[in-house]
């Protein structure tokens, strides 16, 4: 049985309830005498709400304060590995700390080529970096390396660096970016004319850049540069670089493909498509066949895309193939096998019938192919000289009858066109047995496919591919047509009247390499063809032309060398000179006309003939009307004139910065001709105790070697627009556009500023890399070449 004790409750001591137990020990009772004892612990007083307050607040302030202290020290580390230019905390924590992690301080421009030439590097021409969508500006600082062994572009750019001005110390510039500089590999350069006539091998040894240049698109955030070189062999001469983006807000540098154009153009913004941003284009062009290459800018969804040029495309469709969008494959079968008008065709017609709105890509491949129809309808509306041409312009353009009833209208032409068809790389028979493809009951295209087998293999052969085919009884029947006529021809040829040619004029033909020709048009309304040597593969000369021109070949290259008239070529006869030209091979010419801003490209002629007159060489060559009636006209062999392009911007305090001396000799140029003694001087001085009326006028800007000495000369362009902030009492001086080359220690090379003669355009001298000027005075034109003795451009 349980017993019940009984005792008394006590209320513990103070130093029990400081020790925070709530029971203690059981006190023991008098002796004799049972007594429970048990602590129990009162209630604690509850806080007030506002102390509870506080104390959470601090809890969670203390907790998210060091959640982004913690974030913000991994960013800082992450910004400084990826980002280091822009790590500008450190800056603002340790004001006398580098400006990036890992830099060194702000230097001067002579601090910077100090140290450049101490490692064996020199110092490039700066250029100014600003985009209208920011207001930082940088500079861009190429870093050249001498190429050994070298005979021309031999300052190779190894190295682009970025610098930008300190807002406290204007004459310092700190270093924001930098990339290594690599050209493309020669490879890449020829592969362009893989598959064609001019195919050329080439090595894995990268080909070096000499220049940078800008690429303004005026819609775009980021500013586009390009690197460039040129490749030159015989008469084939290939531009090729680099393309670059700048960001201005991230004073970042990116390089991002490699280009190469055959057809010795700089890449150019174009908008095909009407939307967005303008597409960039790089032509590839050889001979009639259109090639180019469409770079789209991708939207910037972040700060650096790792794909900013997207190339259109033609391999992967848009549509899904079960889309209502029907023969849209097929279209584009057709573009990528050449035929641009027919793939034109139709997609326009695909267009025309879907109410749908097409998907940009869609309307990118659209326009791209109308790029390329453009030009082979172009070069298809052309009146060529030789029938075979004219039948060739019409295959590339996919006109299969009309180039079949010339072929048949003329028999005199078909031989030659065979020979075009055997030396065909590839490209006809592409076009051909895509056109059957797509439609294999087409007759034309069947005819041509039997004439290019045998030119190529034999008739057999052609006859033994057409059995293959659908529909063949009426391309059979107008094949042997044409073949029964072409036999004639041939049996007449291979018994020529003429005397061939002797192992002796073989040799004086080999003897004098000759290049390109310049000479000046004239329009003339009839010909004596007797008078004119033609060879006889030619035929007679064309019935219809729409205007004849008599050229004067005023300069010649001769080895490589500009030489005026054609007196080193009198001891050949006609028919060799006609040889050592290159006329059977290539008689077209390019036609110029004379504007304010320089030649513009008119026309194409043919030569059809040649002749001498008291020694000197002329040529008879056909065209188009409407350049007739213009005067000042100029006829050079292809790809032989540029134009001076001088796109930069610079003042001459700018300029100064890096030029000293070019800089006071443009000055003292101005001062002399156009009297700006006060304006000039002082902002090329810039003395702070003087205060210039008007503020220093940015000049157009190039440096180029143009003496083939491996050193930059600067050229500048001096026009109405350059020297509005003067007024127009000083403009008013300009007669004309004017054009100063000025070496590395100030001397001046040429000058056309206010003098009777204007400097047109440019070409290339092979024999010792400097360039020849086109320069217009008194209606006609000069070739003035360098001069080492008198280090000036003289006339030739």
């Amino acid at each position: 049985m349980a017993k019940l004790l009984w005792g008394k409750v006590e209320q513990p001591s103070a130093a029990s309830r400081s020790s925070g137990r709530f029971f203690d020990y059981l006190r023991r009772p008098p002796r004799g005498q049972l007594q429970a004892k048990v602590w129990v612990r009162s209630r604690r007083e509850r806080r007030a709400p506002w102390l509870r307050f506080l104390w959470g607040m601090g809890f969670w302030s203390s907790l998210l304060t060091g959640s982004v202290l913690s974030v913000g020290v991994v960013w800082l580390g992450f910004e400084s590995l990826i980002m280091p230019q822009s790590s500008r905390l450190l800056v603002w924590f340790l004001p006398h700390a580098p400006g990036d992690l890992g830099q060194d301080q702000p230097q001067t421009l002579a601090d910077i080529e100090t140290e450049l030439e101490a490692a064996g590097f020199s110092l490039g021409s700066i250029q100014s970096l600003q985009s209208q969508h920011h207001s930082t500006e940088d500079w861009l600082v190429p870093v050249l390396v001498e190429r050994q062994p070298c005979r021309r572009q031999c300052q190779a750019i190894s190295e682009l660096r970025l610098y930008r001005q300190v807002s406290h110390d204007p004459a310092r510039y700190r270093l924001r970016d930098r990339i290594a500089v690599s050209g493309p590999p020669e490879a890449f350069v020829l592969a362009p004319l893989v598959g064609t006539l001019l195919e050329t091998s080439g090595v894995h040894r990268p080909l070096p850049l000499v220049d940078v240049s800008q690429l303004p698109n005026g819609q775009d955030d980021h500013l586009w540069l390009t690197l460039q070189g040129t490749w030159s062999r015989n008469n084939q001469r290939i531009r090729y670089g680099q393309l670059l983006r700048y960001d201005p807000k991230h004073a970042r540098l990116a390089l991002l493909t490699d280009w190469t154009s055959p057809a010795d153009r700089l890449p150019q913004w174009r908008q095909l498509d009407g939307v967005a941003l303008p597409e960039l284009l790089v032509d590839q062009r050889v001979g009639l066949e259109p090639n180019f290459l469409a770079y789209r800018i991708n939207p910037q969804t972040a700060a650096f895309s790792l794909r900013p040029l997207q190339p259109i495309s033609l391999l992967d469709p848009v549509f899904d193939k079960k889309d209502k969008v029907a023969g849209y494959e097929k279209a584009l079968l057709l573009a990528r096998s050449g035929l641009w008008s027919s793939a034109l065709q139709s997609l326009e017609q695909i267009k025309q019938s879907d109410d749908q709105k097409w998907p940009s890509e869609a309307e990118a491949q659209l326009a791209f192919i109308r790029l390329h129809a453009r030009v082979t309808q172009a070069q298809a509306n052309q009146i060529w000289g030789s029938g075979a041409q004219q039948i060739l312009a019409y295959l590339v353009d996919g006109r299969w009858q009309a180039a079949l009833k010339l072929m048949e209208d003329a028999p005199q032409v078909q031989q030659p066109m065979l020979d075009l068809l055997a030396a065909d790389p590839g490209q006809l028979w592409q076009r051909i047995s895509t056109v059957l493809q797509v439609n294999p009951r087409q007759q034309a295209p069947q005819v041509w496919g039997l004439l290019l087998l045998t030119a190529q293999q034999d008739r057999p052969a052609a006859l033994a591919w057409l059995a293959r085919q659908s529909d063949t009884e009426a391309a059979e029947q107008q094949y042997q047509a044409i073949m029964e006529n072409q036999d004639q021809p041939i049996a007449a040829i291979a018994t020529p009247t003429a005397t061939p040619v002797s192992q002796a004029e073989s040799t004086a033909i080999a003897s004098v390499r000759l290049g390109s020709l310049i000479g000046a048009p004239s329009p003339i309304a009839d010909i004596v063809a007797s008078r004119w040597y033609r060879p006889s593969e030619l035929a007679t000369m064309p019935p219809e032309v729409p205007q004849w021109f008599q050229i004067p070949i005023s300069t010649l290259q001769v080895e490589g060398t500009w030489q005026r008239g054609s007196a080193p070529t009198s001891n050949l006869s006609p028919a060799q000179l006609w040889q050592a030209l290159g006329l059977n091979q290539n008689r077209g010419l390019q036609l110029f006309t004379l504007s304010p801003e320089g030649l513009l490209s008119a026309d194409r002629l043919t030569i059809q003939g040649l002749q001498r007159q008291d020694g000197n060489l002329w040529l008879l060559a056909s065209g188009f009307p409407a350049m007739a009636n213009q005067g000042s006209l100029l006829a050079a062999s292809p790809n032989t004139l540029n134009q001076l392009t001088v796109s930069r911007q610079l003042s001459i305090p700018q300029l100064s910065q890096t030029q000293p001396e070019p800089a006071n000799q443009i000055a003292n140029q101005l001062q002399q001709r156009l009297g700006l003694l006060p304006e000039v001087l002082l902002a090329v001085t810039e003395d702070p105790a003087v205060t210039t009326p008007a503020p220093s006028p940015e000049l157009p800007m190039a440096f180029l070697d143009v003496t083939g000495d491996g050193v930059f000369e600067t050229i500048v362009n001096v026009n109405a627009a350059s020297l509005s902030t003067w007024g127009d009492e000083i403009t008013g001086q300009l007669s004309q556009p004017s054009t100063m080359i000025i070496s590395s220690r100030g001397g001046v090379l040429f000058s056309d500023l206010q003098a009777p003669y204007q400097l047109v355009a440019v070409t290339q001298s092979e024999g010792n890399g400097a360039i020849a000027l086109i320069v217009y005075t008194q209606g006609s034109y000069q070739l003035w070449q360098w001069s080492a003795a008198s280090q000036r451009f003289q006339p030739l």
